[in-house]
């Protein structure tokens, strides 16, 4: 019986292969692959960022043009002539026909604006006067509820014509019986002068998000994480997308860059999920 003996030449050649081809192949091409990997992520992590920035720009686009038309619309049926006189007839007290025609006439102007330039944003127009009518297109009657001790009502009486943003002024919406639980609104609200200056009431704005932003609100937020947060010039919130975040927010106003956000710039913040706020109105 003979035994072959091994050559340990040729273990050491295999060895000092194996050696050679880990430390010049597969080391370089697995950092190559990390190397990759990494750029690829940040490739896309900036290419997400700047869609959602995009979609910021042109959420904050549409807002504008959405408010400078309903800036106009209300501004034409507020400085009306006829408008002015209607509402002068119902600061009288009483139940005549001379304050039913009014309360109509101005039902019927406001049912105009909403069915032709409002329209395509599905608008609601309501007037609340200092005597507590409540005139819409398909309202005529008083107010239950003393509005003026809403802290909303004293803002819209403060900044005047100038347009007032609010989530709060959806309670006169509700109390009209023209209120949507599942879509979201964005409001809005104006005074009513007269020519002299006195005060004849307020003009109060609802207008759908569905058909100004919503689609693009939708694509940046998803049940899985992300929060897309409107905000007026206080920081309160005008139109929430994804509530779970609500407490991130609230220490997110905190920040003195939220305090400071300028009318023109978007402010995009990142918490735990990808987070985003910006200022409408």
């Amino acid at each position: 019986m003979s035994f072959k003996r091994k050559n340990p030449g040729n273990q050491s050649i295999r060895r000092q292969l194996t050696f050679y081809m880990g430390l010049f192949v597969v080391l370089p091409l697995c950092l190559a692959l990390m190397l990759l990997n990494f750029y690829l992520q940040k490739v896309t992590t900036e290419n997400k960022i700047n869609n959602e920035t995009d979609l910021l720009s042109q959420i904050r686009d549409n807002t504008d043009q959405m408010i400078e038309v309903t800036n106009y619309a209300t501004s034409m049926l507020m400085t009306n002539k006829n408008t002015l006189k209607n509402l002068r007839i119902l600061e009288q007290d009483g139940d005549s026909y001379e304050i039913y025609q009014a309360k109509r006439e101005l039902s019927n102007d406001i049912s105009d604006v909403e069915s032709s330039v409002l329209n395509a944003v599905g608008g609601k127009v309501a007037i609340l006067t200092k005597k507590g009518y409540m005139i819409g297109s398909y309202t005529l009657s008083r107010t239950e509820t003393n509005y003026e001790k809403e802290q909303w009502y004293q803002e819209i009486l403060e900044n005047g014509r100038k347009i007032t943003c609010s989530a709060d002024i959806g309670t006169i919406f509700q109390e009209m019986t023209i209120y949507d639980n599942v879509q979201k609104y964005f409001y809005m609200g104006r005074e009513i002068l007269d020519y002299s200056g006195k005060n004849l009431g307020i003009m109060l704005i609802r207008l759908s998000e569905k058909k100004i932003w919503g689609k693009l609100a939708t694509s940046m937020v998803t049940e899985e994480g992300g929060a897309l947060y409107i905000l007026d010039r206080s920081n309160d919130i005008l139109m929430a997308y994804n509530e779970k975040y609500q407490k991130q927010l609230k220490e997110l106003r905190e920040q003195e860059t939220v305090k400071e956000i300028s009318e023109d710039e978007i402010m995009t913040g990142n918490l735990k999920d990808d987070f985003y706020y910006m200022e409408a109105c």
